[in-house]
């Protein structure tokens, strides 16, 4: 697995000041293999975290990159100290030959102007009191090493490396809680045009069917679309509550979580808090927002679908099971295994992927909603060489779930949802409207999109 490009050009712009110059000044004279920081970051990123985008197990590769890390900067200092006391200043063996050489090469302006008034003692003392500092700083780069131009070139290379996936491990903490796959939100692309989600939550009236509770959704002909199913338990009555936003955003933090063993056990493990930090967009969750998503989460196993695609009928459900148990600490975790057919489309890459900063950026629940169709349609668009696409009303009416069949009323809550992409400036550049059609002018997409659309699709026509 290869990494977005859109991640690792965010990454790139949040290297550390003191990583990205030396990069910069030092590829040339030490013959970098990499030209760009880019192609530095993304080449270190294979190699340490091979393919893994899950908090777990990314913390525990950069906790053998850490060790590591300490294991040559305590050989880096024992072999210092070693050559501080045995080397006389005279010998070019000793740790500070380098800055003895340039303060008796230099000329006595020059020196005043770099060294002030220090003897040559007390320069090599404040460089080993430099070093000192360095060993005893956890969070020291090895690139700060003092005496760094002792070492090959090649290792320094190695070093910087060993900096820079550290650095970057702290960017994807802070900035995605240590999970790459929260980079992006993802949607199975044949479920995007079906009514599962609504903008909020309301009832729905369910018909009794033998055991179960089922709804069905007509298109504009009166062709069914989508028959929902639930299942009735003492905690439900009819009609039931709708899923929303909210648990779509739960399905997609989930399938954010997905280890490589998913591919093969279907499964997803999560630890609750880390499940709501994801859901609610920040690091502070509370007791009631805890309970409040781990019941959506239990729900989803209540609610199954069925729809018609190219003379098949589908049949789907979200999660086959949901375990929520208390570890020996008190924290829960939640454990699902996904269903058959999304297990399927995660697989075979048939998802429509947005950027997650983008989607929480939102606040318009039906914008939430509606992005995955955005999305698709701008993707769409650009495989035909146009900046430009026409969606009609039913397209959205089928994309989300409305709570009432009044036209006129839904137009204006999607005029809403567009007119907050436009002015947030996500996927839309402009809209007009021609009766029930929209003509959405969509914004260009960046080399670094199409590269990811070719990456995680390998293909160019959706279907």
């Amino acid at each position: 697995m290869s990494y977005s490009r859109q991640l690792i050009t965010d990454i790139t712009d949040h290297i550390s000041t003191p990583l990205r110059e030396f990069f910069e000044t030092q590829k040339n004279i030490l013959s970098f293999p990499s030209d760009t920081l880019q192609h530095s970051v993304a080449e270190v990123m294979n190699s340490y975290f091979d393919g893994e985008s899950e908090k777990y197990s990314l913390s525990q590769k950069i906790l053998t990159v850490k060790k590591s890390r300490y294991r040559k900067k305590l050989r880096w200092h024992k072999t210092y100290l070693n050559d501080y006391n045995t080397y006389p200043l005279t010998s070019p063996d000793h740790p500070a030959a380098h800055i003895i050489r340039v303060a008796k090469t230099v000329t006595p302006a020059e020196y005043r102007q770099m060294y002030g008034t220090m003897s040559l003692e007390e320069i090599v003392q404040q460089n080993h009191d430099q070093e000192e500092e360095w060993f005893r700083d956890p969070d020291s780069m090895l690139i700060a090493y003092p005496a760094i131009k002792r070492i090959a070139p090649s290792r320094i290379y190695l070093a910087f490396r060993v900096d820079l996936i550290t650095d970057i491990w702290d960017y994807i903490t802070k900035s995605l809680d240590g999970n790459i796959g929260a980079f992006t939100s993802r949607f199975p692309e044949d479920l995007i045009p079906l009514p599962i989600f609504s903008a909020k939550q309301y009832k729905e009236e369910m018909a009794p069917d033998s055991d179960l509770l089922e709804n069905k959704t007509y298109d504009d002909d009166g062709r069914e679309v989508l028959l929902m199913t639930v299942n009735p338990t003492e905690a439900k009555t009819n009609p039931i509550m709708t899923m929303d936003s909210m648990d779509r955003n739960i399905f997609s933090a989930l399938l954010a979580r997905t280890r490589n063993s998913f591919y093969s056990d279907k499964k997803i493990v999560i630890n609750l808090t880390d499940l709501c930090r994801s859901v609610i967009g920040r690091p502070k969750v509370n007791s009631l927002e805890k309970e409040r998503i781990k019941n959506r989460v239990q729900k989803f196993t209540d609610y199954s679908y069925t729809f018609r695609k190219d003379g098949q009928l589908i049949s789907f459900n979200f999660f086959d099971n949901v375990v929520i148990k208390e570890g020996d600490s008190g924290e829960e975790t939640v454990a699902v295994t996904v269903g058959d057919y999304i297990h399927s489309a995660v697989v075979e890459q048939k998802v429509i992927s947005v950027l997650s900063g983008e989607m929480m950026a939102l606040e318009n629940k039906l914008s939430q909603v509606i992005f995955y169709a955005i999305q698709k349609e701008r993707i769409k668009a650009v495989q035909s060489s146009k900046s430009s696409g026409m969606l009609s009303y039913s397209t959205f009416f089928m994309s989300a779930r409305f709570p009432s069949s009044n036209k006129k009323k839904n137009m204006k809550e999607i005029r809403a949802a567009l007119d907050e992409f436009v002015n947030k400036k996500i996927a839309i550049r402009s809209y007009s409207i021609d009766g029930d059609v929209f003509r959405i002018n969509f914004i260009p997409m960046s080399e670094d999109e199409m590269e990811d659309l070719n990456l995680e699709r390998n293909r160019l026509v959706l279907e």
